[in-house]
């Protein structure tokens, strides 16, 4: 997973989203001071208000903002007007189903995937080095990982992101115990998890500073990877 396409932040109320296309969008949080607040809601900037500390209120601005940025866009409207509802697990959905989207952020990053064809989910989780592992909690005993992947550390955050990621996929989230999901790497690096007779198609990547990001639909996905400067 490589994000071959870099495009200043200014430029992105200019960029064709082509329905296409899937886009998985990487953005760092140091674009805060470059979000223009108004782009949020009144109730989403009480939202922001409600976090103690900078880095999350930092998050949450890139995160909703470059939310309202790209389906205004999409969607032709005012970053205001976007029809959104919630789903199962309060998972925010277009009204109108034109297109899937989901957010997620950690550390100094902040991840969107949106997709014109199918559901999608991400995740994103910065490591903890004093966090003791519950691995227990997240790994199934019959897990498999691509070979680049060798500590327990680094197999547990794996886990983690691509079980959260398939999780979000239709909003269940935690709901659903990350044990009892099991993950089997594919050949073209990719993932596939398996629950109950569901199976997800899931990606995954390190960046550089050792934070995960996954993905997973329930068809292979391929998305244009952007990252936002």
């Amino acid at each position: 997973m490589k994000f071959s396409i870099t495009r200043p932040l200014e430029d992105l109320a200019a960029t064709h989203f082509n329905n296409q296309n899937d886009y998985c969008l990487l953005a760092p949080r140091s674009l805060a001071g470059r979000i223009d607040p108004s782009l949020l809601t009144n109730p989403e900037l009480e939202r922001m208000q409600l976090f103690r500390f900078e880095a999350d209120r930092e998050r949450f601005l890139v995160a909703h903002g470059l939310k309202r940025l790209v389906l205004s866009k999409v969607l032709q409207c005012h970053t205001h007007n976007i029809p959104l509802k919630s789903g199962l697990g309060n998972k925010p959905l277009i009204a109108g189903g034109q297109c899937h989207f989901n957010l997620s952020h950690s550390g100094n990053w902040i991840a969107m995937l949106l997709s014109f064809k199918t559901q999608i989910g991400v995740d994103l989780e910065e490591p903890k080095p004093s966090m003791e592992l519950p691995l227990a909690l997240v790994c199934h005993p019959d897990d498999r990982f691509h070979a680049e992947l060798q500590s327990p550390a680094q197999r547990f955050y794996a886990s983690w992101t691509l079980k959260e990621a398939m999780s979000k996929w239709d909003g269940r989230g935690l709901d659903r115990p990350f044990n009892e999901i099991r993950l089997e790497p594919m050949a073209d690096s990719s993932y596939r998890g398996h629950h109950e007779g569901v199976i997800w198609h899931a990606r995954h990547t390190v960046l550089h500073d050792g934070t995960h990001l996954a993905y997973a639909t329930e068809n292979p996905l391929m998305p244009l990877h952007m990252f936002l400067s």
